[in-house]
């Protein structure tokens, strides 16, 4: 009994014995592992760290340098479209008011041809209109000269005003009498028709006058003086 006992105990002390050194070499393993694995770890991550510190920024700022070249590059070339525009439209203002200056010239001396001749239309026709008026009151006076009052009209005091409408030619000759008003009595108005027939003819017009008839009115009154 007491030998199985002891052998018990042995073989327990040895197993426990080779278990503790087995736990031990194993921990031992593990640890020197994780210590390398942990340092490699760590050592990686720096690594990339630093290298993604060091690149990125030299990424950023070479796509920022692309691209402020290519925003300058369309600046510049819109710089260029703009003045090559303005340059030709420069060179289009001046070209147009080269080959508008003659133009201008030309219309300027035509204008003033035109005043001229306006200018001298108007003082020919206010020329024109004095002698129109003047052989106007020539035919007046002769006519009143050549008025005469009816005999048998006087007694019966007859009295009356009328309007004549004469046509006279350039030479001076009447082409056409026509009564635009009567007086109330006929001896009065045979009396009137009598006047220009012992006229015939006025003195022909003036050379101021460019006229080949002229048309006109004249009043001629009746009235018994006193």
């Amino acid at each position: 009994m007491f030998k199985v006992f002891y052998f018990c105990l042995i073989f327990v002390s040895v197993f426990l014995t080779h278990v503790f050194i087995i736990s031990y070499e194993f921990n031992k393993d593990t640890k020197v592992k994780m210590r390398n694995i942990s340092k490699d770890i760590t050592n990686i991550d720096f690594v990339k760290l630093e290298k993604k510190q060091e690149f990125t920024p030299k990424v950023e700022s070479i796509e920022k340098n692309k691209k402020q070249k290519k925003v300058l590059k369309k600046v510049v070339k819109a710089k260029k479209n703009i003045e090559k525009k303005i340059k030709i439209n420069k060179e289009e203002v001046v070209e147009n008011n080269r080959k508008e200056q003659p133009k201008q010239q030309v219309n300027k001396s035509k204008d003033k041809i035109e005043q001229k001749r306006l200018v001298k239309n108007q003082e020919d026709n206010s020329i024109e209109k004095k002698h129109i008026n003047l052989y106007i009151s020539y035919i007046r006076s002769v006519v009143e000269k050549n008025k005469f009052y009816p005999r048998i009209a006087k007694v019966m005091k007859l009295q009356g005003d009328c309007l004549v409408k004469l046509k006279v030619l350039s030479n001076g000759k009447i082409e056409k009498i026509e009564f635009e008003k009567k007086t109330n009595y006929k001896v009065l108005n045979n009396s009137i028709l009598k006047i220009f027939k012992n006229i015939q003819n006025f003195k022909a017009f003036p050379k101021e006058i460019s006229k080949s008839y002229l048309t006109f009115r004249l009043p001629i009154s009746y009235k018994i003086k006193g």
